[in-house]
């Protein structure tokens, strides 16, 4: 009876790991799936620059939804990896998550709200004079930039400004909690690449047509 149920419970244990397994690996591939659709050629360059910006403390599958996610809010790709460096930064100096610190600054930016990239260190006082010489350099009076003008100008002051937070926190080494995120990533992208080896034993088992 003790070996029977040992048995059993190994095989619970089992049936859920694999399961939970095959619905990250779901996710990463619908997630990627969407990701290629926007992004085409430059979408494995991208992924390899969002984590070397994160410092491999961000699962591919994550880097992929959070690309998602601002693409969905019309932030242009290639903004993506330098606001994942910025979100490793705020999320050391302030103790905080980087993936919602990553949430943060694509909200903020696609919103247009200083008060959130106020969180994240960002100080956008002086946005509206860097308004005004974007304008004056083109000819433009400031009170004609259209809706598109005026998102690009935030985006690139929220850029710009960004230089701020990189330059009080130093990135060179590791931290204690970036260790740890590591070490966790490394063990997601194992079960998902494992999981994917043994697709066609778990499909059988769980029941999934291909």
């Amino acid at each position: 009876l003790g070996i029977g149920t040992a048995l059993t419970g190994a095989g619970y244990v089992g049936y859920n790991y694999y399961a939970a397994g095959v619905k990250d690996l779901g996710n990463y591939e619908d997630a990627y799936a969407t990701f290629v659709r926007n992004v085409g050629a430059d979408s494995e360059r991208l992924i390899a620059q969002m984590k070397e910006a994160s410092a491999g403390t961000v699962s591919e599958t994550q880097i992929i939804l959070n690309a998602n996610r601002a693409m969905v809010m019309d932030i242009p790709y290639d903004y993506l990896p330098r606001m994942m460096e910025v979100s490793r930064a705020s999320a050391r100096a302030m103790g905080q998550d980087i993936n919602y610190m990553f949430e943060s600054i694509v909200t903020g930016s696609a919103r247009e709200s200083p008060l959130i990239l106020d969180n994240l260190g960002i100080q956008m006082n002086q946005l509206a004079d860097y308004e005004k010489e974007w304008a004056k350099a083109r000819g433009i009076n400031v009170n004609a930039l259209t809706a598109e003008q005026q998102r690009q100008i935030f985006l690139n002051y929220v850029m710009e400004n960004s230089d701020s937070i990189l330059q009080k926190v130093d990135l060179s080494q590791e931290s204690l909690n970036e260790q740890t995120a590591r070490s966790r990533v490394v063990w997601e992208e194992f079960r998902r690449e494992l999981t994917a080896g043994a697709r066609p034993v778990i499909a059988g088992i769980l029941d999934i047509t291909e």
